[in-house]
């Protein structure tokens, strides 16, 4: 069976990428027939590669330039199944890894000025996704959600059938996060992880911090203005205490030098570096907007917030993690067991396996 995924880049640290790769070794011990369609994927054995010359300078026509190359692609590889893993409007099965874009605007102007709400109206890439959106989910005859959190939006703006939704969760690789030892003998530190600072909540995180003891300490990674925050740091008399550390390739050293992962995220389908610090040890605190969320219990391998825009809830929930730190670190490693990348990649394939059993 002639089986064509569609991931417009690849990211080596990536974990959509990671969980693909993960799906792929898993088909082709079944022999099938694996196309990728792509603007840049490496080479793989065995693995047939179609590369898309896209529009790329800009991120609109990108999106339209990359569904139409990708559709053109599929009318004439004639797969029994496409995947894809992109906004696209050719495939039999759709992985909604980018989640609802209608639901993280409004989560958006909850608190944005009328100015930025207005911008969100008008602007060119909002309006595109949000045509996206609509045309895949209603069109689509089989969607992947990798949390209920996304399905619950999809079923809701786009009255999409509860049969047409499967929820698949992320996978992380519990061999590359593991937790490491000797921690009492460092520095007590928080880690941000995640680029957009804005969207997932670090002034919130900063002004939580002026509420805990002088001596814990903040890592923020990831890409962002990091200008902005360290004048907000500053304006709370935070900003000795606060390490910027940028975007890092290799994750996983970053989170042995942290003690608890803090992501008051406005709007996240489901974060992987939630997962990762779970593998790691690490308790999460993160809002109830972040599909990953539905992977910690409260106390247990972490804490999920009420408002993700009170700093005053987060700090009092940090707090609340540091006197329980060991056993919910334990807690945390146990809980990723459950969503080992090569678990969830063997649930993957159990659903294109039934999909095309469907179509023979």
């Amino acid at each position: 069976m002639r089986l064509v995924f569609i991931k417009k880049k690849f990211n080596p640290y990536g974990g959509a990428e990671k969980y693909l790769l993960t799906l792929i070794h898993h088909l082709k011990k079944e022999k099938e027939d694996i196309h990728i369609i792509s603007a840049d994927w490496p080479e793989i054995k065995g693995i047939t590669q179609h590369f898309v010359n896209h529009i790329s300078w800009d991120s609109t026509l990108s999106t339209w330039s990359f569904n139409k190359k990708a559709s053109h692609m599929v009318d004439a590889l004639k797969p029994d199944l496409t995947i894809s893993f992109e906004r696209t409007t050719c495939q039999d099965i759709y992985r909604a890894g980018d989640g609802c874009h209608q639901e993280w605007l409004a989560q958006r102007k909850k608190s944005s000025s009328l100015f930025k709400k207005l911008s969100f109206y008008f602007s060119p890439l909002h309006r595109t996704l949000l045509h996206f959106d609509k045309k895949i989910f209603t069109k689509t005859p089989y969607i992947i959600a990798n949390s209920h959190y996304v399905k619950d939006q999809i079923i809701r703006y786009y009255k999409v059938l509860d049969s047409k939704i499967q929820v698949l969760y992320n996978g992380v690789d519990t061999h590359y996060f593991t937790p490491t030892i000797n921690k009492e003998v460092r520095p007590f530190t928080l880690l941000f992880i995640g680029s957009d600072f804005e969207r997932k909540g670090l002034e919130v995180v900063l002004k939580s911090l002026k509420l805990l003891p002088s001596n814990i300490k903040l890592n923020v990674v990831g890409k962002g203005n990091i200008h902005k925050y360290k004048k907000i740091a500053q304006e709370e008399n935070v900003l000795e205490r606060v390490t910027f550390l940028g975007p890092q390739k290799e994750i996983s050293h970053i989170y042995h030098s942290g003690h608890i992962l803090v992501l008051p995220t406005i709007y996240d389908p489901l974060s992987n570096v939630v997962l990762e610090a779970l593998a790691s040890g690490l308790p999460v605190i993160t809002s109830k907007n972040n599909g990953a969320s539905e992977m910690i219990e409260n106390g247990k391998e972490g804490y999920i917030l009420n408002d993700h825009l009170s700093h005053e809830e987060l700090a009092q929930k940090m707090k609340q993690v540091i006197n329980n730190l060991s056993s919910l670190s334990v807690n945390a490693r146990k809980k990723s067991e459950y969503f080992s990348l090569e678990k969830k990649a063997q649930e993957f394939q159990s659903f294109i396996n039934k999909i095309k059993y469907i179509h023979t």
